[in-house]
């Protein structure tokens, strides 16, 4: 019955998170309509997402094996090997952000031939403000292995729901107070928070290693 009820509860979850992101899609057609600056927000997310496919989801489909064999023998050593990865691809993703923020404009304006140059600007400045979530997306997708590795499912739906709610109350507070850098606010503001959830009570020591 135990399974059943984790069962359920994930699922109710995800399905309450599913719902919250479709009133964001309806909030930002009704708010903000069809606009450039909806357009910069979404433009705005290229470069992240391209980090993300290209590196850390290539290498997290490699980490949760090794941490589970690593698991078998040693918790402990499984720890150090979940600090090692989480450390150097944190390090790196801080290092691609500080890159992409010095050579936004530049790259905007060539992925987006159809945006003007107040338009690149936009999209330059949303980008700076979410930037810092990379860094949380890189280390938020090893937390997530290591939480499903100890079947703690219903700590990752939870942690991901933060994402779209805090979204959603920035997308409203962005409408009644004229400031649509209040999207890109609420992006980062859902990353931290499923920082946190996912950090609290970890199933493992975490220790900066290299």
């Amino acid at each position: 019955m135990s399974n059943v009820r984790k069962l359920f509860s994930v699922n109710a979850i995800i399905f309450v998170s599913l719902f919250i992101g479709f009133l964001n899609n309806v909030a930002i057609g009704g708010f903000y309509g069809l606009s450039r600056a909806i357009d910069a927000y979404f433009a705005s997310s290229i470069l992240g997402s391209m980090f993300m496919y290209l590196i850390v989801d290539y290498v997290g489909k490699n980490f949760l094996p090794i941490y589970a064999a690593r698991f078998h023998k040693s918790p402990d050593d499984a720890g150090r090997v979940a600090s090692i990865v989480i450390t150097l691809l944190a390090l790196v993703a801080v290092a691609i952000v500080v890159l992409l923020l010095i050579f936004a404009g530049p790259i905007f304006a060539f992925l987006l031939p159809g945006f003007s140059a107040e338009d690149v600007d936009i999209t330059t400045r949303m980008f700076a403000i979410q930037a810092p979530a990379i860094i949380l997306m890189t280390i938020n997708n090893f937390q997530h292995y290591v939480w499903q590795h100890d079947e703690r499912y219903s700590r990752v739906a939870f942690a991901k729901l933060f994402i779209p709610l805090l979204l959603l109350i920035f997308i409203t507070g962005g409408y009644f107070f004229g400031n649509v850098y209040a999207l890109p606010m609420g992006f980062l503001a859902g990353h931290i928070a499923s920082t946190f959830i996912l950090a609290y009570r970890l199933p493992y020591r975490y220790r900066p290693r290299i």
